[in-house]
């Protein structure tokens, strides 16, 4: 399940528009490769389509050239996504850790003042991530906080 703060920062990072056959007033976030063939729900894995393309591409594989455009797509619309959910958020701040050796991206919401509940969330993500040099950073920012 996509965050709500997210999805709205996808469907205008798209300009609403379906990135399957382009028709505008898309609302429906999309996992490019399914989570059932494998798929994760990273940002640079997510896209938009309306209901039609979305429920006709259902849990099927796209053919590989166009699985491979709309995965380079979606990386490079990561930056801006990150940056409009920042902006939706003046309680606190998303934080993104790199998973060593990839180009995934696992995302970390951190209140102003953390908590309990932040913390539980720094410790599934560095368990996602494997302990690398940007749970380390996060690490850091919680000591200076607390």
């Amino acid at each position: 399940m996509v965050d709500r703060s997210i999805r709205a920062a996808i469907i205008e990072a798209y300009h609403g528009e379906c990135q399957y056959c382009r028709k505008s007033g898309a609302n429906h976030v999309e996992h490019i490769v399914p989570q059932a063939r494998g798929g994760t729900d990273d940002l640079s894995n997510l896209t938009l389509a309306c209901q039609w393309c979305n429920t006709r591409k259902a849990a099927e594989r796209l053919p590989p050239h166009y699985e491979g455009l709309l995965l380079a797509i979606a990386r490079k619309r990561v930056k801006r996504i990150l940056r409009l959910v920042d902006d939706s958020a003046p309680d606190g701040k998303w934080h993104k850790l790199y998973k060593p050796g990839s180009n995934d991206i696992i995302m970390v919401w951190v209140s102003n003042k953390p908590g309990p509940e932040d913390m539980e969330r720094m410790d599934r993500a560095m368990a996602e991530c494997r302990a690398g040099a940007a749970v380390q950073r996060l690490a850091g920012f919680f000591a200076q906080a607390s």
